[in-house]
């Protein structure tokens, strides 16, 4: 079971709509061999992409965007299990292979303004939630669920109306790395 800690609460700034998850040493293995997501039309419409057991990035809702694909977002990074709660518009959940012991998080293509969080090695369920929030505006809450084995696949469990994802969802190594 996962006892809640908060690794980060703040505000960021991102750009070509996305947010991006990543083991350390997987964003390592991806930067050295030029990889990177390769967004096809059904990522876009189910609201995510897996390039690898340590790699998913994720669509922002697009009404956060400032400017087409460009805005700025309360950031909340926890270890914890994912509960509902009535204002939240799109959750999504997504195993996650933590091996480095350091999760990396970012929210611009040029890595520059990564946030980095400890986190202990092993199998997550990662919960990407996203809603406006009455104080903070745009919010978006990365939860992170310790498991005993990993997840076998990946689920939406609040879909908004931008939402259109195909079935079955593509997951891992399905049309979704280029290098």
């Amino acid at each position: 079971m996962t006892t809640d800690r908060r690794l980060f609460d703040g505000r960021v700034h991102y750009d070509y709509g996305t947010i991006a998850v990543h083991d350390e040493l997987e964003l390592r293995r991806s930067v050295e061999a030029e990889e990177t997501f390769e967004w096809t039309d059904p990522h876009c419409k189910q609201g995510f992409i897996r390039q690898s057991p340590g790699q998913a990035s994720f669509c922002v809702l697009p009404r956060f965007d400032d400017l087409d694909g460009w805005g700025n977002a309360r950031l909340i990074i926890d270890e914890s299990a994912y509960r509902a709660d009535p204002t939240h518009e799109r959750a999504i959940q997504v195993p996650l292979a933590v091996s480095s012991g350091r999760v990396v998080v970012s929210c611009d293509v040029n890595y520059e303004d990564d946030i980095k969080v400890q986190m202990p090695p092993g199998p997550y369920r990662l919960t990407v939630v996203q809603w406006l929030d009455a104080d903070a505006g745009p919010t978006i809450a990365l939860r992170f669920e310790a498991l005993q084995a990993p997840m076998t696949s990946s689920r939406i469990v609040l879909a908004d109306a931008e939402l259109r994802p195909p079935e079955p969802l593509l997951e891992l190594g399905e049309g979704g790395m280029q290098s």
